[in-house]
């Protein structure tokens, strides 16, 4: 039974064109319950974007973008993710508290983690890369398809790829993932940087997972002209696993 609700609303600024020196406002409106069973109190918010003039103060009528989710905080993700807006949904009775990343240029859902997120970048130029990864212990599990794990391959508007890791004939929930890198590149400050390079490849996405009494597994993936190729991935220790893509249709 829920005992309270309160609501808020908060604001801030994104530059969502640097050459045209543009600006979105992103009004942000909370609520949050307590008092609920096991300690899931309510939680959502509902996240909106709308052109504003920063030099006078003028805001546009109609959003740009919006979007609702479950979740007790939200914000401005930080550096190198900084472009994103960042929701925590925390966990409770066994469940792994998440983190979902939206776009804050297209306010699209870009994955969702319980491990620390990685970005690549190529330098000097507006791209980069996201990824996320989550298991299925997840407080809200986002993968299209059910599987032990996902991972999530976005750049700054769109999710471009959905990696599902499976157990066959296992439970989806007694493996848990403890670490997520990029192999092949070197981090420098927080995120992956791919010098001289015009497209992104030549490196690795590695995640491991702990499946309990099974072991662990060690798996990476090779990206390829910008695309994850589950077929040429390796996989190391545990139990036999699959990966393969998902679709993306939401």
């Amino acid at each position: 039974m829920v005992t309270t609700i309160e609501r808020y609303s908060r604001h801030f600024l994104f530059k969502n064109d640097d050459d045209k020196k543009s600006y979105y406002l992103i009004t942000q409106e909370f609520e949050v319950g307590e008092g609920c069973f096991e300690g899931y109190n309510p939680s959502s918010i509902h996240v909106t974007a709308t052109k504003i003039d920063v030099n006078n103060g003028h805001v546009s009528g109609e959003p740009v973008w919006s979007f609702s989710t479950k979740g007790a905080s939200g914000g401005k993700a930080e550096y190198p993710l900084s472009s994103l807006y960042a929701v925590t949904y925390p966990g409770c009775c066994g469940a792994r508290g998440t983190t979902k990343f939206f776009s804050m240029y297209s306010g699209k859902l870009l994955g969702a983690s319980t491990v620390k997120p990685l970005s690549v970048e190529i330098p000097n130029t507006p791209k980069i890369r996201y990824i996320t990864a989550q298991d299925a212990l997840a407080s809200e599990y986002l993968g299209k398809k059910t599987g032990s794990a996902v991972i999530f391959y976005s750049d700054a508007d769109n999710i471009k790829q959905e990696i599902m890791i499976t157990k066959p004939g296992g439970r989806k929930d007694d493996c848990f993932l403890t670490d997520l890198k990029v192999t092949g590149i070197k981090e420098n400050d927080r995120t992956y940087s791919l010098w001289n390079k015009a497209t992104f490849e030549g490196f690795s996405i590695a995640a491991e997972l702990d499946c309990n009494e099974a072991g662990s597994i060690a798996i990476e993936i090779p990206v390829i002209a910008d695309v994850l190729s589950p077929e040429k991935a390796t996989i190391k220790g545990g139990p036999k696993v699959k990966i393969e893509n998902a679709p993306l249709a939401r």
